[in-house]
């Protein structure tokens, strides 16, 4: 074959998938995240209980513990996503990332304001900084895995 020639190939070929090596994987995920998914409904129910009955709260631990429940759910429904999905990137992927670290940012603004919290030691204007970096950085990354659901797409269109 010469510098531009080139061979075109018609027979159909298996699309090979990273997330088929990897069900093993992102089931055992779903499975621990699913207790995480029903605690993030539970304890709050549970917690106002507690107070109906005359149960001091920390208003602090509740929160961190729900902000935990909440993300773990969210990465729950996204691993979900992938499991039933062929796509290795997807809408949903970025969305459920932008949201844990939307979450997580404003956590870092709002923790500070509640009664007994406790420092970390990395305060910045009324931000803790111990939240708001993995907020910026996960918001960061949705906006790496927007592209890269860009770039797959494209790929499909040319294939």
């Amino acid at each position: 074959m010469g510098k531009n020639d080139f061979r075109v190939d018609t027979t159909s070929s298996e699309k090979k998938t990273f997330f088929k090596k990897k069900q093993t994987l992102l089931g055992l995920a779903f499975l621990l995240t699913v207790p995480q998914m029903f605690s993030a409904v539970i304890l709050p129910i549970q917690w106002l209980l507690g107070a109906r009955h005359g149960v001091v709260l920390n208003v602090t631990s509740i929160a961190s513990q729900e902000l935990y429940f909440l993300v773990m759910t969210i990465a729950g429904i996204s691993v979900l996503k992938m499991m039933l999905s062929d796509k290795t990137f997807s809408k949903t992927l970025v969305q459920c990332t932008r949201l844990e670290g939307y979450l997580i940012a404003v956590a870092s603004v709002i923790f500070p304001l509640l009664p007994g919290y406790q420092a970390s030691g990395s305060t910045f204007f009324f931000c803790d900084l111990v939240l708001l970096l993995p907020g910026v950085l996960l918001i960061i990354m949705a906006e790496l895995l927007k592209e890269a659901v860009a770039m797959q797409k494209e790929l499909n269109e040319v294939l």
